[in-house]
Protein backbone atom coordinates (compact mmCIF):
# COMPACT_ATOMS: atom_id res chain seq x y z
CA UNK A 1 0.00 0.00 0.00
CA UNK A 2 1.31 3.42 -0.92
CA UNK A 3 2.22 5.97 1.72
CA UNK A 4 -0.34 8.54 0.49
CA UNK A 5 -3.14 5.96 0.61
CA UNK A 6 -2.11 4.86 4.12
CA UNK A 7 -2.04 8.44 5.45
CA UNK A 8 -5.44 9.10 3.83
CA UNK A 9 -6.89 6.08 5.65
CA UNK A 10 -5.45 7.22 8.99
CA UNK A 11 -6.87 10.75 8.61
CA UNK A 12 -10.24 9.29 7.53
CA UNK A 13 -10.39 7.11 10.65
CA UNK A 14 -9.45 9.98 12.95
CA UNK A 15 -11.49 12.85 11.49
CA UNK A 16 -12.67 13.78 14.98
CA UNK A 17 -9.08 14.42 16.07
CA UNK A 18 -8.09 16.28 12.88
CA UNK A 19 -11.37 18.23 12.70
CA UNK A 20 -11.38 21.03 10.13
CA UNK A 21 -7.81 20.17 9.12
CA UNK A 22 -9.06 16.93 7.51
CA UNK A 23 -10.10 18.64 4.25
CA UNK A 24 -6.79 20.49 4.02
CA UNK A 25 -4.88 17.26 4.63
CA UNK A 26 -6.92 15.41 1.96
CA UNK A 27 -6.28 18.17 -0.60
CA UNK A 28 -2.55 18.14 0.19
CA UNK A 29 -2.41 14.35 -0.13
CA UNK A 30 -4.06 14.55 -3.57
CA UNK A 31 -1.34 16.99 -4.68
CA UNK A 32 1.38 14.71 -3.30
CA UNK A 33 -0.16 11.68 -5.02
CA UNK A 34 -0.25 13.58 -8.31
CA UNK A 35 3.41 14.58 -7.96
CA UNK A 36 4.41 10.98 -7.26
CA UNK A 37 2.52 9.47 -10.21
CA UNK A 38 2.98 12.15 -12.88
CA UNK A 39 5.61 11.76 -15.59
CA UNK A 40 6.75 15.39 -15.47
CA UNK A 41 7.25 17.59 -12.40
CA UNK A 42 8.26 21.23 -12.06
CA UNK A 43 9.14 22.39 -8.54
CA UNK A 44 10.73 25.80 -8.27
CA UNK A 45 13.87 25.74 -10.42
CA UNK A 46 13.83 21.94 -10.81
CA UNK A 47 12.35 19.87 -13.63
CA UNK A 48 11.98 16.12 -13.27
CA UNK A 49 11.00 13.59 -15.94
CA UNK A 50 10.10 10.49 -13.94
CA UNK A 51 10.34 7.86 -16.66
CA UNK A 52 13.27 7.19 -18.96
CA UNK A 53 12.56 6.58 -22.63
CA UNK A 54 14.81 6.12 -25.64
CA UNK A 55 12.95 7.55 -28.66
CA UNK A 56 12.57 5.85 -32.02
CA UNK A 57 13.42 7.92 -35.07
CA UNK A 58 9.81 8.53 -36.10
CA UNK A 59 8.03 9.27 -32.83
CA UNK A 60 7.76 12.49 -30.84
CA UNK A 61 7.00 16.15 -31.38
CA UNK A 62 9.38 19.08 -31.83
CA UNK A 63 10.51 20.31 -28.41
CA UNK A 64 9.95 16.97 -26.67
CA UNK A 65 12.69 15.97 -24.19
CA UNK A 66 13.55 12.40 -23.17
CA UNK A 67 16.38 10.65 -21.37
CA UNK A 68 17.88 7.21 -20.86
CA UNK A 69 20.94 5.98 -18.95
CA UNK A 70 23.35 7.34 -21.55
CA UNK A 71 21.76 10.33 -23.32
CA UNK A 72 19.51 13.35 -23.04
CA UNK A 73 17.34 13.55 -26.19
CA UNK A 74 15.61 16.62 -27.74
CA UNK A 75 13.29 16.41 -30.74
CA UNK A 76 14.06 19.13 -33.29
CA UNK A 77 12.54 19.95 -36.67
CA UNK A 78 15.23 17.77 -38.27
CA UNK A 79 14.84 14.79 -35.89
CA UNK A 80 16.11 13.64 -32.51
CA UNK A 81 19.38 15.12 -31.23
CA UNK A 82 21.23 13.61 -28.29
CA UNK A 83 23.94 14.61 -25.91
CA UNK A 84 26.03 12.19 -23.88
CA UNK A 85 25.44 12.14 -20.12
CA UNK A 86 28.96 11.04 -19.20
Amino acid sequence: MGLVKRITQIVERHKVIFGKMSNYIFKSLKVIDTLITTKFIVLGNNIRINQSSTPSSTEGEVGEIRWDDNYLWVKTSTGWKKTNLT
